[in-house]
């Protein structure tokens, strides 16, 4: 028989291993491999002051019998960190002779579980009380198995340690026989605190839920592999029962015993911490001050609010501090009753400054008059607002004192709004039409057929003239300022609808229509409409209804009220629609009649003449077919879909499918879209529309 099993010391394979860094690791060579033999060499990166060199020196020429009785009364995580002082200390304190030392510092811990027989004592110090990871030398370790007597970082607890359930390939199916004779050790996360209960401290009762040392799990398989005969297995497997009981045992009554000194040292830290506090406002409270000047931040709570006892000198070092933050608080509590009496004259301002720009301003100064928040940034509306340190109440009969100078500079921050809407119209056609102009527009662009703007911040998406978007803005958002953080370079910002609440704080919220410029000149061009007619022009064609789009859309009536600028929006959302139905995969290949080509011979545009009736089709529907349509509809609760656009459209997408339930734009919608295409004499119109229409 082999002798392969010496002693039971044979069985703690694992503690024989020093854990590697993982691989992304990104220390140095020279790091790792003072990593590898952490903790008991000295840690990473250790900073070297130089004022405190030397500083130990004197305890080498201490009498040795002195000099240990002092290192008896130490916490073991200072006799620890003693050991990497040097290598004298490094040396005397890590012998087998000085284990009687490591012992009585254990013993100033009161009711610390004795150290495990497997386990060194600094190595079991530094796993109750350092930071360090035994791998790779992080300082923020808190992933700690009690157990192995282990300390690790996050990326490498999760190298090297695995659910044993998860194997596969030839480690799993080694020890799939022996799951219940060969137990594994349990691992106890300190960053987490998990239910441990449910790892029983019987390695017999050690279950596939377990959580495993990968370095020993190796370990055992290339043990059992190293033994030829049976019963010396059956011997290894008694004694690795034996030894990972104990183990497991001791490692949850480590657990249970930190549990309790770290809620009881949170209870003295707190204890202190009220005693420092109420210290320190007596100390204040004999100086004058009271429960109204102190701040209630974070600087205040750090000086404060610290765990450590108040000494004279540490009073010293806070008075300077806390002195400050009172000044501070008081400065603070100054321009916060400031700032209300500002707010309360601004609001005193509001109902003036709006029957000023109604009734004292002209037309053309009326026009891009900035609002009311804008407004209070004028030099002579703020020296009204701040008379007297704003105590004085902001009435009619001052307001009129200042009249010339508001005009004035109501007429330089309207020059500086147009400015402002000139640029968004030049940079949109220089960043998405090649064919722009090379040089600066001026403020004569604004009149033109593509000044047209919308606003991110109500989502008004319908482009409106620079008069009307000023308008809007004086009107819709007085409270805010016109176009905060601008200029920016809003084309290279994603304006997806899942994140407009968070672009109304990026964009700004007024721009210029994007590819307003393409649109509306190939729309002009389609017409035969000169390039020069200007945009008031434009919108009086569409208002009169002289200027129309075909294809009759129920709601265009109301569209078109808006001009120009809503018979663009129309067109460009049916043109969307045409390319997002036609591009990339589909469900099945089929023709899609496009009713708003602006090319050919009939483009979907017109301009009537004077007088001249439109010819548009009319989809009028029998009784009969609304009331069967009204019941299929009224059968879901949501929109229903077109059967056509849903056999043709990209099968990962539903954009465009949902129609409105409303007769009149389903009939439309049918017709417009395919009755070009699809009535072919045997099937009637209103079948058409009957059979295409499905609720999703």
């Amino acid at each position: 028989m082999s002798s392969s099993i010496a002693h039971s010391d044979s069985i703690t394979l694992s503690l024989e291993l020093k854990p590697q860094p993982t691989s992304d690791y990104k220390g140095s060579h020279e790091q790792r491999v003072q990593c590898t033999n952490f903790p008991l060499s000295k840690p990473p990166n250790a900073k070297v002051t130089r004022m405190r060199v030397g500083r130990l020196a004197c305890l080498k020429d201490m009498p040795m019998d002195i000099f240990f009785e002092i290192i008896m009364k130490l916490h073991p995580l200072d006799l620890l960190r003693l050991s990497r002082a040097s290598k004298y200390f490094r040396e005397l304190l890590l012998g087998r002779s000085s284990r009687h030392l490591w012992l009585a510092a254990f013993g100033n811990v009161p009711g610390i579980p004795s150290c495990s027989r497997y386990i060194p004592e600094p190595r079991y110090a530094a796993v109750l009380f350092d930071q360090y990871c035994f791998a790779c030398g992080n300082a923020h370790s808190s992933n700690v198995d009690y157990s192995v007597c282990i300390r690790l970082c996050k990326s490498c607890y999760k190298a090297k340690y695995i659910l044993y359930c998860s194997l596969d390939g030839p480690m799993g199916l080694i020890l799939s026989g022996f799951l219940k004779t060969l137990p594994m050790l349990c691992v106890v996360a300190l960053h987490g605190l998990p239910e441990y209960r449910k790892y029983v401290v019987d390695a017999k009762s050690n279950g596939e839920d377990n959580t495993i040392y990968l370095p020993e799990f190796e370990a055992v398989i290339k043990k059992i592999n190293s033994i030829s005969y049976f019963s010396d297995l059956e011997v290894f497997f008694a004694e690795r029962i034996a030894f990972v009981t104990e183990m497991q045992t001791h490692g949850v009554a480590v657990f249970d015993w930190f549990r309790d000194y770290r809620n009881q040292k949170r209870q003295e830290q707190k204890c202190i911490t009220e005693e420092r506090k109420a210290a320190i406002l007596e100390r204040l409270a004999k100086a004058g001050y009271g429960p109204g000047d102190y701040p209630d931040n974070g600087n205040w709570r750090k000086v404060v609010e610290r765990p450590t006892p108040l000494t004279e000198r540490a009073w010293k070092i806070a008075l300077p501090k806390l002195t400050a933050l009172v000044e501070q608080k008081h400065a603070d509590d100054l321009q916060a009753a400031l700032e209300a009496l500002i707010k309360t004259r601004r609001a005193e301002f509001r109902p003036l400054y709006d029957a000023f720009v109604q009734d004292v301003l002209s037309d053309t100064d009326r026009i891009y008059a900035p609002n009311w928040h804008d407004a209070c940034s004028l030099p002579s509306v703020v020296e009204l607002i701040m008379e007297n340190n704003a105590t004085s109440p902001v009435t009619q009969e001052r307001v009129s004192h200042i009249v010339e100078h508001l005009v004035v500079e109501i007429r330089e921050a309207a020059s500086r709004i147009k400015h402002d809407l000139v640029e968004m119209l030049f940079r949109d056609m220089s960043d998405r039409d090649p064919s722009c102009p090379a040089k600066p527009l001026t403020e004569e662009a604004l009149t033109t057929y593509f000044a047209l703007f919308v606003c991110h911040r109500c989502l008004l998406t319908i482009g409106v003239s620079a008069s009307s978007i000023c308008a809007h803005w004086r009107g819709a958002h007085p409270t805010l300022k016109w176009n905060d953080g601008w200029p920016i370079d809003e084309c290279t910002v994603n304006r997806s609808r899942k994140h407009r609440e968070q672009l109304s704080r990026e964009l700004p919220w007024v721009s210029a229509l994007r590819y307003g410029h393409l649109h509306t000149s190939t729309a002009l061009a389609a017409l035969g409409i000169p390039e020069d007619t200007p945009l008031e022009q434009l919108d009086s064609w569409v208002q009169e209804g002289r200027l129309i789009c075909t294809c009759a859309h129920p709601r265009l009536i109301y569209i078109m009220e808006t001009g120009w600028g809503g018979l663009m929006h129309h067109l460009r959302e049916e043109q969307n629609w045409h390319d997002t139905m036609t591009t990339g995969p589909r469900r099945s290949t089929g023709e899609l009649f496009n009713s708003h080509c602006l090319s050919g011979a009939t483009p979907c545009l017109k301009l009537l003449a004077e007088g001249e009736q439109a010819a548009v089709p009319e989809f009028a529907v029998p009784d009969d077919i609304v009331a069967e349509i009204n019941a299929l509809l009224e059968a879901r609760s949501d929109r229903p879909v077109c059967r056509t656009c849903y056999g043709m459209a990209n099968p990962n997408s539903w954009h465009g499918l949902y129609l409105e339930q409303d007769v009149e734009i389903i009939a439309h919608h049918m017709h417009v879209r395919y009755a070009p295409l699809l009535l072919r004499g045997s099937e009637s119109r209103h079948q058409l529309i009957l059979s295409g229409i499905v609720p999703h």
